[in-house]
């Protein structure tokens, strides 16, 4: 078993991304009616986890690839 383990849930009104470790787990929740694609999440996450996609890549009701281009990479 590798880790870590990524999956996503798509719903009407959410995304879901859940990342399971050896030991932990984070799951990141974008609600597609209150997100409007500012970007602001990804300026003040503490861990720099967030990350926005390519500059015009911002609409509406963003993708979670436009808004977190690179949620994690274990080839980094």
């Amino acid at each position: 078993m590798s880790f870590p383990k990524i999956s996503r849930t798509l719903t009407q009104e959410e995304e879901h991304i859940k990342v399971q470790f050896l030991t932990e787990s984070l799951e990141l929740i974008l609600n597609r009616s209150k997100c409007v694609g500012c970007g602001t999440c990804a300026r003040v996450c503490p861990k720099e986890a967030i990350s926005r996609g390519p500059v015009g890549a911002s609409r509406r009701f963003p993708t979670t690839e436009d808004i977190i281009s690179e949620l994690y990479d274990p080839y980094k």
